[in-house]
């Protein structure tokens, strides 16, 4: 190999390991609608590809979910299943020693609060999902990702 294939090659190699460095723990989501005034966020520092994030959004109204395409209205006959996500979730925050960060209450889920679900793993709903739930009550959109 030639010396300036081998300088070519180790720039490439350089570049990339740092932009695979530099993006580690970079979270950028999308799915969290603007105009929020405050927020709490808990990503699980050592997580690449399996991990644990919670966080709170705060706002000032329910505008940014009413009439939002990706967000949909619960109905009273989802709670249950919706529940069971959120116990689910805190069992790894409980597992990975993080139960501090996590204060969610079950209680606040009701009729016409607002959730997004995204599963991933087709056979165990529960071995890779994103839940965005929307409190109306008390106007914080909970941001769950567990990914074990």
């Amino acid at each position: 190999m030639s010396k300036g294939l081998r300088i070519v090659m180790i720039i490439c190699i350089t570049i990339t390991g740092s932009f695979m460095l530099f993006s580690c723990g970079t979270f950028s989501n999308n799915d969290v609608p603007s105009g929020y005034i405050d927020k709490t966020e808990h990503f699980q520092e050592e997580g690449v590809q399996d991990y644990t994030d919670y966080c709170k959004y705060i706002y000032e109204s329910p505008d940014p979910f009413i009439d939002n395409k990706e967000y949909k209205i619960i109905e009273e006959g989802e709670i249950e299943n919706i529940k069971k996500y959120f116990d689910d979730f805190q069992s790894w925050m409980i597992a990975s020693d993080r139960n501090d960060e996590y204060d969610f209450n079950k209680r606040c889920i009701s009729e016409g609060d607002y959730i997004k679900l995204i599963t991933k793993a087709e056979d165990d709903m529960f071995a890779n999902y994103t839940l965005y739930f929307f409190d109306v009550e008390s106007l914080t959109l909970y941001y769950l990702h567990n990914n074990i």
